[in-house]
């Protein structure tokens, strides 16, 4: 029963986490350093979720594209289905639709290293949630 509690605050709090990492990122993809806030008018973010089965994570994609949809931007979801290999597909697939920013539940930290290096080599920022890449740059919101 505890941790029935403690779900909806884990919840948000990598949700905030997340929504903060992506605000941390919009000021790099401004046009003018100058400007006081980023635009987010063309901001295009691919969420790649390990599966939509589980609440919990359905509810962090949710929110999270929530957020970046009130604040202008477009935000792209799909579902891993606990699948390494159609996690990497998927990125790869939200690469080509246009994805200037990555956020991914990782299925499995080693597995998804390909798909961090090529969006890496694309200079496309990536933004992990609850667990890391093994390989390859990342910012990465965990709760605690």
């Amino acid at each position: 029963m505890k941790e029935l509690r403690l779900a909806p605050l884990r919840a948000f709090t990598a949700i905030a986490m997340s929504a903060s990492a992506l605000a941390a990122t919009l000021p790099a993809m401004a046009d003018d350093a100058a400007k006081p806030h980023a635009d987010t008018k063309g901001l295009i973010v691919g969420y790649s979720t390990a599966s939509l089965r589980d609440t919990l994570l359905k509810t962090w994609a949710e929110e999270t594209c929530k957020v970046i949809t009130e604040a202008g931007g477009q935000c792209l979801t799909t579902d891993a289905q606990a699948s390494a290999p159609k996690q990497i597909s998927d990125v790869q697939d939200l690469i080509a639709r246009g994805a200037n920013v990555l956020v991914i539940n990782p299925v499995d930290a080693k597995g998804i290293v390909p798909a961090v290096l090529n969006a890496n080599r694309r200079n496309i920022p990536v933004i992990t949630i609850d667990s890391t890449s093994d390989g390859g740059k990342v910012l990465t919101a965990r709760p605690r």
